[in-house]
């Protein structure tokens, strides 16, 4: 009998199935605190998808090589501010973004006004854009 509350093997399961990634997907991966995530995201995408992990220095670009490496995906990496990504936003059919750092604890706790005008609209008109775009660049001096 199966027991639906009992652990699997797979620790990024559920990360994976909550993301909706599918086969020959095209994702990219916003930053990478923990590789194995990044990679079991990587893994759905096969080998008729593409997966590109954009990160912020040379640290996660390791942990996303390392992570690609132990699941033995391909992963495209590349370095770059979380305010300038090196792509445009038709490139990718998903974007799974790695808060581990913490910029959604922070638009929460200092920013709660702009979050709930994003959800409730489900959508970035031009002065939110630019109030998202402040706070974020104002976060990634943090890690200049």
């Amino acid at each position: 009998m199966l027991n639906p509350f009992q652990r699997s093997g797979d620790p990024y399961m559920l990360i994976v199935g909550m993301t909706g990634v599918k086969m020959g997907d095209s994702v990219a991966h916003i930053g990478c605190a923990e590789g194995g995530r990044m990679a079991a995201v990587a893994a759905k995408v096969g080998l008729s998808g593409r997966a590109v992990a954009i990160v912020p220095d040379q640290a996660s670009a390791a942990r996303a090589r390392k992570g690609a490496a132990q699941a033995g995906v391909l992963v495209e990496i590349e370095i770059a501010p979380p305010t300038h990504l090196p792509a445009d936003e038709a490139s990718f059919d998903l974007a799974v973004v790695d808060d581990t750092d913490g910029l959604l604890g922070t638009l929460r706790s200092r920013h709660p006004d702009l979050l709930g005008t994003i959800r409730d609209s489900r959508d970035l008109d031009d002065a939110t854009a630019a109030k998202l775009k402040g706070v974020v660049e104002s976060y990634a001096k943090t890690f200049a």
